[in-house]
């Protein structure tokens, strides 16, 4: 990740008034089953506070992701890099922004000691955990998952999982047009909606709308955030997305098997 001096006024780690820990670890590269892929898993936590003692206030953040170091071509590792470089350093809200990780964590940690010095009698515990992982290498697409879960206060945690198919070839992120074949991408949505209603208990003739989904006119359809897995073609809807955060999330898998006549890849 490319480094950025610090944000002008940004207090330094020297600065907070709690212990600050600092882990970072570099685990041994490994490959995808394309031998053109290398990678190495990069992890970095920190904290502020007495996060060891209970009830004490305590802020940690912890981030993982794999750096590629070899790919088919300089373009596409370039390519994969920059991905999970955007979504690492996304900033926390629209008023933050960071050119590392490592000020990324600063931030987070900076604002949760300026939380404790407007409110010192403050006893919530902020986390967060933002972190990227290979989830499968098969027929020239690369997919990957980007995963964040957070606390700061309010009524329940949040958590957000975006999923990313990379074409191998070019270095670009497919949509799901690119993965499906011409003029089936309604039987598609079929095959998705009679598992979902299967998943949520669900008839054929139920309502989606009376049942707690907020689908635009109470008709089911597939989002975007897709990967190819191996056990088959993995759909999820984050909470909020189509239901109340009660309902929570939706994860749909949908065996190769039943999409031998719908689905084809970028090198076929």
């Amino acid at each position: 990740m490319p480094s950025r001096d610090r944000a002008k006024g940004l207090p330094g780690p020297h600065q907070l008034s709690h212990t600050v820990i600092l882990v970072l670890l570099a685990f041994q590269a490994c490959t995808t089953p394309d031998q053109n892929l290398r990678f190495q898993t990069r992890s970095q936590e920190r904290q502020t506070g007495s996060c060891d003692t209970p009830a004490a206030p305590c802020a940690r953040i912890s981030i993982a992701f794999p750096e590629f170091t070899a790919a088919p071509t300089r373009a596409v590792k370039d390519s994969l890099n920059g991905l999970i470089e955007r979504w690492m350093l996304r900033p926390f809200s629209a008023e933050t922004a960071a050119g590392s990780v490592e000020l990324l964590m600063e931030i987070f940690l900076n604002g949760y000691e300026a939380t404790l010095r407007s409110f010192p009698d403050y006893q919530t515990r902020w986390t967060m955990r933002r972190q990227a992982s290979v989830v499968n290498d098969t027929a020239g697409v690369l997919s990957l998952a980007f995963f964040e879960s957070s606390f700061t206060g309010g009524a329940h945690p949040n958590s957000l999982l975006l999923y990313a198919a990379v074409d191998l070839r070019s270095g670009r992120t497919l949509d799901l047009s690119d993965v499906v074949r011409e003029g089936r991408q309604e039987r598609l949505n079929t095959l998705a909606e009679s598992l979902f209603r299967r998943t949520k208990l669900l008839g054929k003739e139920d309502d989606l709308r009376e049942a707690g989904y907020w689908f635009e006119e109470g008709r089911f359809h597939l989002n975007q955030n897709f990967a190819l897995r191996k056990d088959g073609l993995a759909f999820y809807f984050n909470p909020y997305e189509v239901a109340p955060y009660a309902l929570g999330p939706t994860e749909l898998v949908i065996p190769y098997d039943s999409l031998r006549e719908i689905v084809t890849l970028p090198g076929n």
